[in-house]
């Protein structure tokens, strides 16, 4: 695997803070320079560590690149003081570092650990010095979560609290040819595979172990079961562990020195043998006349009202429910799908309702809000429906139901299907003209659909 070797420079900042971007020095008390190239950042107190700072734009070096060496290389400015100084070296410790404003800006950043630059012998004019090796410092900054190729890297020094400065040239100093330089040389990281999630059978009958396995086998996995994409602050993958409900399983892969992998996913489903129940969003009633020459439709919407459905006063009248969210998968097989109203008055004793009950043959069944919508929908109902004879007597507040098990397989095995769509049922009436209906309550918690899948 070869090395890279690359040298970046310092750039100019906004006009906001030329000043303190553009001139730096190590000092350690209020000496200051009268330069207009240089600045010192001295405090007003020989106690107060003093400090400057250079900012390296558009950084190329992969995330999580192996560094190899790295050190920043000035050009001396001027002799000093002619004592030797120590100063500590330091990159701030962020993904993507912005100039500070002042010092109290500078003074606030967080910082890498230090690296001592100890005895630093008196400077000539345009004359280079190295930092002693920082490439552990850095690799902190280049490890870093959030850290990507081409933003950009603040290094800082600080004074040891020895009475003594260096200057170094400013960016504008000599056309720009002395400004600070950083130099790396980097090992950029292969990209780790996706881990295996296991079992691959995304459907399970019960509670299960689920694995995850990646390579190198001593790299982290890191999972989520929310659906989110994991990095490398979610769960840490040490066993298999159990899953006993519908969910999402997404992991990738992280070892130093190399690039994370993408993310693996597996969303699983256990099957239900127990019926789920599922409720309406809203109900609609709809009577459709079938006078020569027809009366107007009428058509009531509401959430708090009974409804006919069956033969009544001249008319066959039919009912539209949504059933919302229906947390079944795609391709299951439907054991049973009980359709439950409720009477809100005793059946008519002149002769028993003969209703058919479809659905909408769509993905994603709509609500119902308009007669037109209905009248345009009629000719897109399932191919499978189901007869449901109610027979006269039955008293109100009974449940009455219906399994249209082939009614909803139909929906469920549609290609566009997806867990958590709804499905809009139709009964329809198929009394003879006579006299034939019952009369059910449509609020939300007296329909519903009762499925069992496997």
């Amino acid at each position: 695997m070869s090395s890279t070797t690359t040298t970046f420079t310092t750039t100019t900042c906004s006009t906001t803070t030329t000043t303190l971007t553009t001139t730096t020095s190590f000092t350690t008390t209020s000496t200051s320079s009268t330069s207009s190239t240089t600045h010192s950042t001295s405090t007003t107190t020989t106690t107060a560590p003093n400090a400057g700072f250079c900012l390296f734009r558009n950084v190329t070096i992969p995330y999580n690149s192996r560094i190899l060496k790295a050190v920043v290389e000035f050009t001396g400015y001027a002799p000093g003081d002619g004592i030797d100084t120590d100063v500590q070296c330091y990159f701030e410790n962020a993904d993507d570092s912005l100039p500070p404003s002042d010092k109290a800006d500078l003074d606030t950043r967080e910082l890498t650990s230090g690296v001592a630059w100890k005895n630093i012998e008196e400077w000539k004019d345009n004359y280079p010095y190295q930092t002693p090796q920082l490439k552990d410092i850095l690799q902190t900054v280049i490890n870093r979560s959030g850290w990507e190729s081409g933003n950009n890297i603040l290094f800082t020094a600080k004074n040891d609290g020895l009475d003594s400065y260096r200057l170094w040239s400013a960016i504008e100093h000599r056309g720009g040819v002395e400004k600070a330089r950083l130099k790396v040389s980097w090992i950029a990281p292969k990209k780790l595979d996706p881990p295996v999630i296991t079992p691959v059978e995304t459907f399970q009958l019960s509670a299960f172990d689920c694995e995850i396995h990646a390579y190198p086998t001593d790299a982290s996995i890191y999972y989520t079961l929310d659906g989110s994409n994991p990095n490398d602050n979610d769960i840490l993958y040490s066993s298999p562990f159990e899953i006993s409900s519908n969910k999402i399983v997404k992991a990738r892969v992280y070892k130093p020195y190399w690039t994370y992998s993408n993310i693996a996913e597996k969303s699983y489903s256990l099957y239900s043998a127990t019926p789920l129940r599922f409720g309406v969003q809203s109900s609609l009633d709809l009577n459709q006349y079938t006078y020569n020459p027809p009366l107007i439709p009428s058509f009531y919407q509401g959430a708090n009202y009974e409804v006919y459905v069956g033969y009544r006063q001249g008319r066959h009248q039919d009912i539209h429910q949504r059933i919302h969210n229906v947390t079944v998968h795609q391709g299951a097989t439907i054991n049973t799908a009980i359709l439950t109203l409720q009477l809100s008055q005793d059946t008519t004793t002149f002769y028993p309702a003969t209703l058919y009950v479809y659905a909408l043959d769509a993905d994603n069944g709509v609500q119902i809000e308009t007669q037109s919508e209905w009248e345009s929908l009629m000719s897109n109902l399932t191919t499978a429906s189901k007869m449901w004879a109610i027979p006269p007597g039955e008293l109100a507040g009974t449940d009455i139901s219906v399994d249209i098990n082939n009614v909803i397989q139909e929906i469920i095995d549609r290609p566009g299907w997806a867990s958590g769509n709804g499905i809009s049922v139709f009964v329809k009436d198929g009394t003879p003209e006579v006299i034939g209906f019952m009369q059910v309550n449509h609020l939300v918690d007296e329909v519903f659909l009762d499925i069992a899948y496997t």
